[in-house]
C-alpha cells in the first residue's frame, strides 16, 4: 500500500521499503551538486528519516514500553501522515 500511494501521489524517487535503490539514485544522480535539486533532497531525507526511526525504535525497544510503544508510534505517525496527506495535499484537476 505505500509504495502504491507514494507512486500515486507522485513521488517515484522514494521506494518505501529499502534503501538500497535510494543510495544508487542518489549516487547516480548527475545533479546530485547542483544547489536547487527537489529529488535530491527527498533521497536524502529519506535516508536520513529512515536512520532516525531506527534509532528511535531501538531506543523505545529498551523503554519500558518495548514492541508496544513502537507499534503505536508507527501507528499514530502513518495515522498523522495519511490524515495530513488526504486533508492538506492538492488534489489532480483533469
Amino acid at each position: 500500500m505505500q509504495i502504491a500511494t507514494s507512486r500515486l501521489l507522485g513521488y517515484n524517487e522514494l521506494p518505501v521499503n529499502v534503501l538500497t535503490s535510494t543510495y544508487c539514485d542518489l549516487m547516480g544522480d548527475a545533479k546530485l551538486f547542483a544547489l536547487h535539486n527537489v529529488k535530491r533532497n527527498r533521497r536524502a531525507a529519506a535516508v536520513v528519516l529512515l536512520f532516525a526511526g531506527a534509532v528511535i525504535s531501538g531506543w523505545l525497544m529498551r523503554s519500558q514500553g518495548g514492541l508496544q510503544s513502537v507499534l503505536w508510534v508507527a501507528a499514530g505517525v502513518k495515522l498523522l501522515v495519511a490524515v495530513f496527506t488526504f486533508t492538506f495535499h492538492p488534489g489532480k484537476t483533469d
